[in-house]
This record gives C-alpha cells, structure tokens and sequence, in this order.
C-alpha cells in the first residue's frame, strides 16, 4: 500500500489560492478515479476537484471557508495494491458488487442552487431533482421552500425575534469585501 498526496491543482490562470467550499468525501472513504472530492471557489468560479486515483481517503487538510494556496496537499489517499493491475482488478470486484452508481452518488445540482440550499439548510438528498438527468433546480428548491412554509412559520420570521445573527463572510462575499 502506499500513499498519495493530491494537491490542489492549477485550477485557472493566474490563480494563486482558492477558498474550500465544502467536503465531498469523509476520511474513511473509498473513492475512484474521477470521484468529486471538494468544492474550491477561486476569484472566477467554483470547482469540483476530483480524486486522480483509486484507494482510501486517510486525511482532509482544511475546513470550509479556508484559503488553500495552489499545490498544496490538501487530501490523502491510501493507493491499495501495488500495481494498476491490481486496482483495477479490486474495481471491477466493486462495480461488480456494488448497485449501479446514479442512486450511490450524491445530488446533482449546480453551485449556485447547493449554496442556496445550505443557506436555507435544506438537505439536497431530500430534494427531487426535475432538471436533465434529475439535476436539483432553483424551482425544485422554491417548491420544498413553498410546502414547509404551508404547515410552519418561516425560519427567517422566527428568528427575527430572537435577537443578533453572526454569520462569517465566506465565497463570493469575502471577495467582495477585499
């Protein structure tokens, strides 16, 4: 077995740095080649970087709102077998095994719409996606918004008495500010 460090790549031009938006994966988690493991937010865009290698997550450096600086190790994996061969003899055992990957994997949806989502606190795995390929929309977060609103007061009514809200300037927002 053996260990290897992904770095946060070059993710555009000029860029130097990004903002971690959120964690895709836990430590303990089996990924494949190709498997989102973060959302990074640079001064362009937010992306999903993905897993270059097959194997088991062993670390996560960072939390959400942190700033990696490019080519830092900030996710490590745990390369089982000691040639490709091997891995890719243990991943046809686990396609094999496994139930196909659509229902595995988690929602689709566009940054945007997962932002709103965690700034409403809706869980997206809750939400029926009706975009292409069942891809969570803006409208489908509208309708969950709309039919917890028939039987609750508002969140943001009830806490409108409970006094001062601190929230730290995160993604868009902190560049913004600078």
């Amino acid at each position: 077995m053996s260990a290897y460090g992904v770095k946060l790549p070059d993710v555009g031009e000029g860029v130097a740095e990004a903002e971690l938006v959120e964690w895709l994966v836990e430590v303990g988690d089996h990924v494949d080649e190709e498997t989102p493991l973060a959302e990074v937010l640079t001064d362009k865009a937010t992306v999903e970087i993905s897993s270059p290698v097959n194997g088991l997550v062993t670390f996560l450096s960072g939390n959400p709102g942190d700033l990696i600086a490019v080519g830092t190790e900030f996710v490590g994996i745990e390369i089982e077998g000691s040639d490709e061969q091997t891995i890719e003899d243990e991943d046809e055992a686990i396609f094999a095994s496994a139930p196909p990957k659509a229902s595995a994997s988690r929602p689709t949806a566009a940054p945007a719409v997962r932002n709103r989502a965690r700034t409403l606190g809706i869980d997206l795995g809750t939400v029926t996606g009706t975009g292409p390929d069942g891809r969570i929309v803006h409208a489908d977060l509208d309708r969950r918004i709309v039919s917890e609103q028939a039987g609750v007061h508002s969140r943001a009514s009830a806490e409108a008495g409970g006094g001062v809200h601190i929230e730290s300037i995160r993604g868009l927002r902190r560049r913004i500010a600078e």
